[in-house]
């Protein structure tokens, strides 16, 4: 038996996400994608929500956070407001909040 539909558009966006990198990662939203997939934002969140049982920005946050990982390693002289900003968190003091939870 086949995947349903919504699953299939689910897949297609984590593989989406999934292969994006810098500077196209900071850009990374639920309307992005909509407009990419031509889909309605609250569409898109609600069949993403209702396959995988996790809001789709949190999906996103955590492909930015696997970026984040990368820089902190690969580019430690980097601020981490620095590294917030190129990942694509406006506010770099919930994304330090953030990083406090996963630490």
């Amino acid at each position: 038996m086949g995947l349903n539909k919504p699953e299939k558009q689910v897949r297609r966006i984590e593989r989406y996400v999934l292969r994006c990198e810098l500077p196209e990662l900071a850009e990374l939203s639920v309307k992005y994608l909509a407009r990419i997939f031509e889909y309605d934002p609250n569409y898109l969140s609600r069949i993403y929500k209702s396959t995988r049982s996790q809001k789709l920005k949190s999906f996103i946050n955590r492909r930015r956070f696997d970026m984040v990982n990368d820089l902190m390693t690969a580019r430690s002289r980097l601020s981490t407001s620095e590294i917030s900003h190129l990942v694509g968190f406006e506010d770099s003091g919930y994304f330090r909040r953030l990083v406090r939870k996963r630490v």
